[in-house]
Formats: structure tokens, C-alpha cells, sequence
């Protein structure tokens, strides 16, 4: 009879640990308390033991709304669901329900966080990048402008100056014009008076 009792009781204590065996997870994507920063669009948990295809896995966001989720398969041990779209940032909760070969149904929850990291963030955490390359492109633009306004300063010059050279040289001739006319004269008066001395003679 003590015999039979303590049989009974060593079986009883088994009981919870055949039980848990089956609770344990190995592995899940996310995994407990996780955040996420990238995008996510499967979710995956796996235990100890083989499951059966009843498995199933529900999301929840942080009001209590369910997620639907495109499509849940069971492979051997492991439960994925599938989104059509990635999770926006926020706080979510996998709640998995699974049958145990061994019939036993078990069921658990799994939070996490997704904090990815968007173009708003990146411009927001980057703002002087943003102001440098403004600066830059600004400054690229001001020096074009510059060097157009000295190359036309420059064109400008150039023909002022070949305008003046042009007149000096126009001004030159016009006055050398009186002088020789001049010498012309006194020529012409020179040869004239030879002639009329040798005629005397």
C-alpha cells in the first residue's frame, strides 16, 4: 500500500514537468521583449516538440487590435505567420496557441517593439547634412555667377581698349596731316624759287 501511494505521488509531480516540457520555446523571430528596427514582415516561433497543424498565431498592436496576418503555416516544430506589409513602429504582441503531439494545448505570449527608423528620422537626426549640402550648392552657384560677372568684366575691357587704341592711332594721323602738308608747301615753294633764279640767269 505505501508502495502504491508513493507511486501515485512521484506520478504527480511528473505531470507539471511533461507539461512544461512542452511550453518551452527555443526560438521566435522577434524574440521576448525585442525591438525592432528594421522592417518585419514574418513571425516565427519555435518549440521544444513537434506541433500539430492546428498551431496557430494571433498579432495584436498595443490597443489590443488584432493584425491580420496573410497566411499561418506549421512546420514540424515551428509556427509562421506571414504580413502583407511591414509593422509600423509601436508596441505588439504575438499570442501563440499550439496543440502538442501528445494533445496537449498550450498557449503563451510573446511582446515587442518596433522602432525602424524612417526618412522623417533620418532627415530630423541629419539636418546639418542637409544645410551643408545647400550651402555647398549655394556656394558652387555664387562662384559660377562670380566668375561669369569677371569674364564679362574682362570681355568689356578688352574692347574698351582696342576702341581707344583705335582712336589714338586716328587722332596720330589726323595730326600728322598738318605737318606734312606743310613740308609739302615748303617744297614746292623751295623748288619754285630755283626755277625762277635759273630763268633770270
Amino acid at each position: 500500500m505505501k508502495k502504491f501511494v508513493f507511486f501515485l505521488i512521484c506520478l504527480l509531480c511528473m505531470i507539471p514537468t511533461i507539461s512544461i516540457a512542452h511550453t518551452k520555446i527555443t526560438n521566435s523571430t522577434p524574440s521576448d521583449g525585442a525591438v525592432v528596427t528594421s522592417d518585419l514582415s514574418e513571425l516565427s516561433v519555435e518549440f521544444a516538440e513537434e506541433i500539430e497543424n492546428q498551431s496557430t498565431l494571433l498579432l495584436t498592436n498595443e490597443n489590443g487590435e488584432e493584425i491580420p496576418l496573410d497566411s499561418i503555416t506549421v512546420n514540424d516544430n515551428i509556427v509562421t505567420g506571414n504580413l502583407s506589409t511591414p509593422l509600423e513602429n509601436g508596441n505588439y504582441t504575438i499570442t501563440w496557441k499550439i496543440a502538442a503531439k501528445d494533445g496537449h494545448a498550450i498557449s503563451g505570449e510573446i511582446p515587442f517593439t518596433v522602432e525602424a527608423i524612417t526618412k522623417e528620422d533620418l532627415d530630423e537626426e541629419n539636418p546639418k547634412e542637409t544645410e551643408n549640402v545647400q550651402t555647398e550648392q549655394e556656394n558652387k552657384d555664387d562662384s559660377s555667377n562670380s566668375a561669369s560677372s569677371i569674364t564679362e568684366e574682362l570681355s568689356e575691357d578688352s574692347e574698351l581698349t582696342e576702341a581707344n587704341e583705335t582712336e589714338n592711332v586716328q587722332e596720330n594721323k589726323a595730326s600728322l596731316l598738318p605737318t606734312i602738308s606743310v613740308i609739302v608747301l615748303v617744297v614746292l615753294l623751295g623748288a619754285g624759287i630755283l626755277i625762277l633764279m635759273r630763268k633770270k640767269r
